[in-house]
């Protein structure tokens, strides 16, 4: 994901403005395709796997 496309660090996904999680879910979307109706399943793993992933991460 697109760090430089971050205004400051977050100490976890879940502190980013929701629309930088909506631009990073929309950057995945444009690599991948996937059935429409498993949008909400693959958020949710998005999501999971993100704070997974960020949170071991030291931001500034």
């Amino acid at each position: 994901m697109m760090y430089s496309n971050l205004s400051n660090g977050y100490p976890t996904f879940t502190h980013f403005p929701a629309e930088d999680q909506e631009m990073w879910f929309r950057q995945l979307a444009q690599e991948f395709t996937w059935n429409p109706d498993h949008t909400n399943f693959i958020r949710d793993a998005f999501v999971h796997k993100v704070m997974d992933n960020y949170g071991k991460q030291i931001y500034e």
